[in-house]
């Protein structure tokens, strides 16, 4: 699971990175539409950043749902890990004395 998470994070990470650099791209074409195409074309440029910023708050959606698992699994982990110490320690408590015992008898 730790390693599913890991590798979905770096795909995401690597995605809001390039929505990042596309960011100040579609800010440019438009400036740059407007002039070559004409004020008609604002309808098709502004389509285009509703996908960019529909694509933008999706990545970020997925982003924060998977700091949640990472949260929960991590919280799994430590419960898992703090029972099997608890189990160790039962097993030390009960052996200890048993040892002590047998090598002070011989």
């Amino acid at each position: 699971m730790v390693a599913r998470i890991s590798k979905t994070n770096r795909s995401l990470i690597d995605i809001h990175q390039t929505l990042r650099y596309h960011k100040d791209t579609l800010k440019s074409f438009s400036h740059a539409c407007r002039r070559l195409y004409g004020e008609d074309f604002g309808y098709y440029e502004g389509a285009i950043e509703g996908e960019y910023e529909r694509i933008a708050q999706i990545t970020e959606e997925n982003r924060q749902t998977l700091r949640d698992l990472r949260e929960t699994n991590d919280s799994l982990l430590s419960t898992k890990t703090n029972q099997t110490i608890k189990r160790l320690t039962v097993v030390n408590v009960v052996m200890l004395p048993l040892g002590l015992l047998l090598g002070y008898s011989q």
